[in-house]
């Protein structure tokens, strides 16, 4: 056991490492082509069109990953939509009518409390 917690420690030290420097790799590439562009277009619209080679690709990413889960994700079935949700009803409605026949003064007990703070808090 202690051998894989070592191993876990050393895979996020590593991935945490290998994260800080692909996030300044991709500062220095960021910087690269601001740098390029301001010698060809004043600094303002530089930023701005470095800015926007930053954001289309990883809008592009995103959309792709979207995508992806979307194709992956089980289709419900075309019967009734409401059909999972009747059935859990009724499994608590089993389950609170057993419980209300074993224990009447106790539900009821519930019940009032309950009533009496949603009247409360309105």
């Amino acid at each position: 056991m202690r051998d894989l917690a070592a191993r876990v420690v050393a895979l996020l030290i590593s991935l945490t490492i290998m994260c800080a420097a692909a996030a300044a790799s991709f500062g220095f590439f960021c910087f690269a082509i601001f740098s390029w562009l301001s010698a060809l277009m004043p600094t303002a619209l530089a930023a701005a069109a470095t800015g926007f080679a930053v954001l289309v690709p990883a809008a592009l990413v995103v959309m792709a990953v979207h995508a992806w889960l979307r194709a992956r994700a089980p289709r419900r079935p075309s019967g009734d939509p409401f059909g999972a949700g009747l059935a859990l009803g009724a499994v608590f409605a089993r389950q609170f009518g057993s419980f209300v026949a074993e224990n009447p003064r106790a539900s009821l007990l519930a019940s009032l409390a309950a009533g009496f703070l949603a009247g409360a808090s309105q």
